[in-house]
């Protein structure tokens, strides 16, 4: 397998593989301004035989090129770049004509800022410190087309926050509505919530 280096106007470069296309596999591009964290990230999704990491970049710019070259599956976004905002990297990403699913990485677990995230279109959010449990589980279910793919932990608060947002009534959009009911719906399939999401308004009824 042959890696090919190109040098953008960043200077920076990007990763990517002159590979044979396989699309019985998870095509993942990974996007972050730390080398090792790539390097790393990189490793540990060769690992599983149904993902292939086929290309890195380390800004929006060389991001954006990548994914026009590539045309992946999933984007693997860490949120804490250094030059510009990981929030902003995330919906140039969606703006794209692409496909593609974008999954979050972060070291926080604020759910405003997760359901921020979510709102703009990000598919999915890991940790860091779940890395190495869940990052596997989370570019395959986001590539398969799960909402809100979220850790056990993750969902565990996402869920009864969602749920308390709903039982509340506040006034939101209807895109914040949606998202809401998907994240306390994700809770309500798998059993773990302590918000009963039944007794909520849907978000139909909340924008009567």
């Amino acid at each position: 397998m042959e890696s090919a280096n190109r040098m953008t106007s960043s200077g920076q470069g990007i990763r990517s593989k002159a590979t044979r296309i396989n699309r019985t596999q998870i095509h993942v591009v990974v996007i972050g301004d730390h080398p090792i964290m790539r390097a790393g990230i990189h490793d540990l999704l060769e690992l599983a035989p149904d993902i292939a990491v086929v290309g890195e970049a380390s800004d929006d710019v060389e991001a954006l090129c990548l994914v026009k070259e590539k045309t992946p599956d999933v984007a693997l976004l860490d949120m804490e770049m250094s030059e510009m905002m990981g929030v902003e990297i995330a919906r140039q990403l969606r703006g794209a004509a692409s496909p593609m699913r974008v999954l979050a990485l972060s070291a926080f677990d604020d759910e405003g800022y997760i359901f921020e995230l979510l709102a703009i279109g990000v598919a999915g959010y890991v940790l860091k410190q779940e890395v190495l449990e869940t990052l596997v589980e989370a570019v395959r279910g986001v590539a398969h087309g799960t909402v809100a793919w979220m850790s056990r932990r993750v969902e565990a608060r996402m869920t009864a926050w969602a749920g308390r947002k709903l039982l509340e009534g506040a006034s939101l959009t209807e895109r914040e509505l949606e998202i809401l009911w998907s994240v306390a719906r994700v809770g309500q399939a798998t059993g773990r919530r302590d918000v009963r999401v039944d007794d909520a308004a849907s978000p139909d009824e909340h924008l009567r």
